[in-house]
This record gives C-alpha cells, structure tokens and sequence, in this order.
C-alpha cells in the first residue's frame, strides 16, 4: 500500500477530517461538506437516522445503537432522534 493511501486511511480512521454533532432534527449535506460523510455513530442510547447513499443503498428511518458505527458514503444525514457523530470524508 502506498504511503499516500495510508496516510489517507488513518485520517479518516481518526476522523481527521473532522465531524458533525447532530441532535433531534438536525441534517447535515454538500453544504456542510462538499465531500461528503463516510460514517455515522451513535453517541447516546440509540439513535434513528435517514442517509442518502453516494453509493450502494440509502437509509431511512433506521435505529443505531449507542457505539455502533455505520460506514458508507453519504451526501446527506438526518437525526431523527437520539444524538449521532456524523464523520467527514
């Protein structure tokens, strides 16, 4: 693996890139980041999500647990409760 490719891997492992804090009713898109999101975590109890794959299929009105990380490559992200992390690519 080239040292490029590793050095991308472990910023977005370590969420480098930087992440989104969303509650109850927010949504984050291209606006917030033109590169789009490529995980979603709950960070309290549970949480519920809608998810509008790049790739693959999209998400709607599907529950998390607190901890557990979906991974994907998302244009847009709504809370539609709980509190989840929503990571940058």
């Amino acid at each position: 693996m080239s040292d490029s490719i590793e050095a991308d891997m472990r910023r977005l492992d370590y969420g480098w890139d930087g992440f989104k804090v969303l509650t109850t009713g927010q949504s984050v898109g291209y606006a917030d980041n033109n590169d789009g999101f490529y995980a979603i975590k709950a960070i309290e109890g549970g949480a519920t999500i809608d998810a509008s794959a790049i790739r693959g299929d999209s998400l709607s009105n599907v529950s998390v647990l607190a901890g557990d990380v979906i991974l994907g490559l998302f244009s847009d992200v709504t809370c539609d409760s709980g509190k989840v992390l929503v990571y940058m690519r």
